[in-house]
């Protein structure tokens, strides 16, 4: 009889805690602090093939939540930007799926056919995002900072005439 009351007990105490632990307003809690870099160079199959001179850099800081993400390119592009991704899990080049999508929040580089300068300057914020197969952001937000954390997230960069990236960086920590 005993037993069965302190069973009883321990499962109160632990419904009770995973009722105060839901009680939360945010999707995820993140108290995570780190700057990310990310060195863009041409993407080597590309048709046409990218200028070689032509890189970007993409700063990415995290702050409790609050994910700011500056792309600047450097050189002219073949065509006009389309579009830029984070792709993970990937290591070396190696193909991976969308895990964010910065497109939506490029609008005005995209509609001004921008082919150099800055084409993204956007602050995101992971705690309030739902990940979506098809939104901007495609997965649980820990998962991609585990992903920036361990090296095996890299951004690219698309254009009209090359699609699928034209340049291309892995994602390293500060």
């Amino acid at each position: 009889m005993q037993h069965a009351r302190l069973l009883a007990a321990v499962v109160l105490a632990t419904l009770g805690t995973t009722v105060i632990a839901c009680d939360d307003d945010d999707l995820f809690d993140i108290d995570d602090e780190a700057t990310y870099t990310a060195a863009l160079t041409p993407v080597l199959v590309t048709n046409p093939p990218a200028d070689p001179t032509t890189t970007a850099a993409a700063t990415l800081e995290l702050d409790e939540g609050d994910f700011h993400v500056v792309i600047n390119v450097t050189g002219p592009l073949t065509g006009s930007v389309t579009g830029a991704q984070i792709l993970g899990p990937s290591v070396s080049g190696t193909a991976a799926p969308v895990v964010f999508d910065f497109t939506p929040r490029m609008a005005s580089a995209i509609n001004a056919g921008a082919t150099t300068g800055n084409v993204l300057n956007a602050e995101y914020d992971l705690e309030d995002m739902a990940p979506s197969a098809n939104g901007e952001l495609r997965i649980n937000p820990h998962t991609l900072i585990d992903m920036l954390n361990n090296g095996t997230a890299v951004i690219v960069v698309t254009t009209a005439n090359n699609p699928t990236a034209e340049l291309a960086g892995q994602v390293v920590r500060r």
